[in-house]
């Protein structure tokens, strides 16, 4: 009997190893290569096992304390593009959840990689999209994508890393983008509405 029960505890250990994300690790990472990248590839977080990277391992704005479920995604900058935006959309046939996600720079060994900045989708959202500015042309950036609330929030999603766009809108009050055009209410094609007053 004890034999029985040592064999199915062993094979249990040996599914949930093979199940889990080969990405669960940063030596494990998706290699996206040179932004933009956005594909209609569904990724997977469900079965990931917590990655320690010591230094910067808990993102502040992260919930439930250090990452849980969480895979990792690398890309180059560009050569001259600085500015990105990155998107993460739960799909397929479980959408992940409450996404949070990490921005990285450096390379993928402990105490070897550095946080750039975080995000936090809101409680039951299955979309997550920020902005990171300032970025070092052609460099080693990676992305932690997991999820808060436990495992009955893993799932599936696609990720896009696009360019910002250097059209403003006045109407948007504010950017972090050191160049661009701005346009009125109206766009780049139509006109803008009467006795309306915005500051930029």
């Amino acid at each position: 009997m004890k034999r029985i029960l040592l064999c199915l505890l062993f094979g249990h250990i040996a599914i949930a190893a093979w199940c889990q994300p080969a990405n669960s690790t940063c030596e494990g990472v998706i290699d996206l290569g040179t932004f933009p990248y956005c594909r209609a590839t569904v990724y997977t977080n469900i079965g990931a096992t917590p990655y320690d990277i010591e230094f910067d391992n808990e993102p502040s704005c992260f919930r439930d304390g250090p990452p849980s479920n969480d895979v990792w995604f690398g890309f180059l900058t560009a050569d001259e593009r600085k500015e990105i935006v990155i998107t993460i959309t739960g799909n397929g046939n479980q959408p992940i959840t409450n996404i949070q996600a990490a921005l990285y720079r450096g390379t993928c060994a402990v105490n070897s990689i550095v946080l750039r900045q975080c995000a936090v989708a809101a409680n039951g959202e299955t979309t997550l999209s920020f902005d990171a500015f300032d970025l070092t042309p052609s460099a080693q950036y990676y992305i932690r994508v997991d999820n808060f609330g436990g495992d009955s929030n893993e799932g599936d999603f696609t990720l896009c890393i696009d360019e910002i766009s250097d059209d403003l809108m006045i109407s948007n009050g504010s950017t972090q983008l050191c160049s661009g055009t701005l346009f009125d209410s109206g766009g780049p094609m139509g006109n803008y509405g009467d006795n309306e007053n915005f500051t930029f």
